[in-house]
């Protein structure tokens, strides 16, 4: 077993320390607080960001094109459509409807070829969730002489998932019928990390990590459920107003 390297791990904590410093300056909030050392210890001053893109009471939509990065045998493309509403400036709520299109990929062709095998295959057609959202973090970054503004949220909720499956072939033990899918629906849990770029006061672009979680009948066992994850990358313009 590896040793404990002491000095590396403080020059990590550091170095994580610093790290964190230095977010807390770029994102710092409206009314953060800022201890200057030479005023009086009973003053407190507090720094505004002069936020130039507020969301509090405002309506956005996006539309979007995805790439899957989570599936073994099949090449996943989406095109996904959302709306949101801002009731404050940090929190809101948003829907999504996203259409997937499959393809085999390298890896399945290979497999078929190489083995005259066909996989277990499970692949999702569409979906539509519901989120909470929270956007505690905006920043602005200057360079070229030009100011570009971007917020950070995360999002949480639940999805309605249409999906479909080759399971009915493997639990039969039928090779002659692993190429004939069956159709199938989840319910799951869905979450979301999402940056925006402002480049106008209505005009934003953003990219998006979006995982989609939920339990669907095994492959291998009649009765028994297993957990299953999607993730996909969305690149979106969105409108907001």
């Amino acid at each position: 077993m590896p040793k404990f390297n002491f000095s590396n791990f403080k020059t990590v904590l550091a170095s994580l320390f610093f790290i964190l410093g230095l977010n807390y300056q770029v994102f710092a909030g409206e009314d953060s607080l800022y201890d200057f050392k030479w005023l009086d210890p009973d003053k407190k001053v507090y720094v505004l960001q002069n936020k130039v893109y507020e969301k509090k009471n405002s309506f956005y939509a996006n539309i979007g094109y995805g790439l899957g990065i989570s599936t073994d045998f099949q090449s996943a493309r989406s095109l996904q459509a959302k709306v949101g509403y801002f009731f404050l400036e940090e929190w809101g709520i948003e829907g999504i409807y996203s259409s997937i299109s499959n393809s085999d990929n390298e890896t399945y062709e290979s497999l078929s070829f190489s083995s005259q095998t066909t996989p277990f295959i499970r692949r999702y057609n569409d979906y539509v969730a519901a989120m909470a959202i929270f956007s505690p973090f905006y920043g602005k970054i200057n360079t070229f002489n030009m100011i570009y503004y971007f917020d950070i949220n995360f999002g949480l909720g639940v999805s309605k998932i249409n999906g479909e499956s080759n399971r009915t072939a493997f639990i039969a033990g039928d090779a002659t019928q692993v190429k004939n899918f069956t159709a199938e629906s989840y319910t799951g849990l869905i979450y979301k990390f999402e940056g925006r770029a402002y480049l106008t006061k209505n005009w934003n672009v953003n990219v998006t990590y979006i995982s989609n979680n939920f339990k669907a009948d095994s492959a291998k066992e009649v009765g028994k459920t297993t957990l299953y994850g999607t993730q996909d990358v969305i690149f979106a313009v969105g409108y907001s107003l």
